[in-house]
């Protein structure tokens, strides 16, 4: 487990993966930040996303606190607020959109200062937050 300055500590899935192709490899940190949404999801959530998943507001915390996760997801996060596609469907498919919502939910109220979270918010899912995300933080 990644530690970080708090007694928090990150599950496995977070490890520093080095970052290609930029479009590419941002759809790639998307998706591993977003197994967050399934631990929230946890009856839709397999064995393995329950493993890797951040399993609270905390944890969400310590990842925006860790030194190369947390720029990483902000500009992975900008590009797809920039993103040209209509949809979130069409950048991660139905299932990863529902993932990315329920993410972009939790790092926003991990984060409220952070406004890249609710842009995504509001460009994908019209700026409602996830209501499961939210019953759960």
């Amino acid at each position: 487990m990644i530690r970080t300055t708090s007694s928090v500590s990150l599950p496995p899935r977070t490890q520093v993966v080095p970052m290609t192709a930029p479009s590419e490899s941002c759809v790639a940190a998307i998706r591993r930040a977003t197994g967050c949404g399934s631990c929230f999801r946890r009856s839709l959530a397999s064995d393995k996303a329950r493993k890797f998943a951040i399993a609270s507001l905390e944890e969400a915390k310590a990842y925006l606190r860790h030194a190369v996760l947390s720029p990483r997801l902000i500009e992975c996060a900008r590009i797809v607020a920039e993103a040209q596609a209509r949809t979130a469907e069409q950048i991660f498919g139905g299932v990863d959109a529902q993932e990315l919502h329920s993410s972009m939910t939790l790092f926003l109220r991990a984060a409220p200062g952070e406004p890249l979270f609710g842009q995504v918010l509001d460009r994908y899912f019209d700026g409602r937050p996830d209501s499961a995300t939210d019953e759960r933080v």
